[in-house]
């Protein structure tokens, strides 16, 4: 795992995000997901793992922070 996920984490699992959220300007935000990692590892994937998104269940976390923080379309 890069620093750059083990910061994410982190600051995901801190709260931390939650007062930066409130900080941030009112607009659109678009977020794209792309190749959601099952959370069993088959090891059998079609694409290179650097272009693999999150596992699911980690997926599952953000979407439930969005929902909290954020108007989701």
């Amino acid at each position: 795992m890069s620093k750059k996920e083990l910061l994410a984490k982190a600051l995901f699992r801190s709260g931390l995000l939650q007062p930066i959220a409130a900080l941030l300007p009112k607009g659109l935000i678009v977020l794209c997901y792309h190749r959601i990692r099952p959370d069993i590892e088959s090891g059998e994937y079609l694409f290179d793992e650097g272009v693999l998104g999150p596992y699911q269940s980690e997926f599952e976390r953000q979407v439930k922070w969005l929902k909290a923080n954020f108007d989701v379309l």
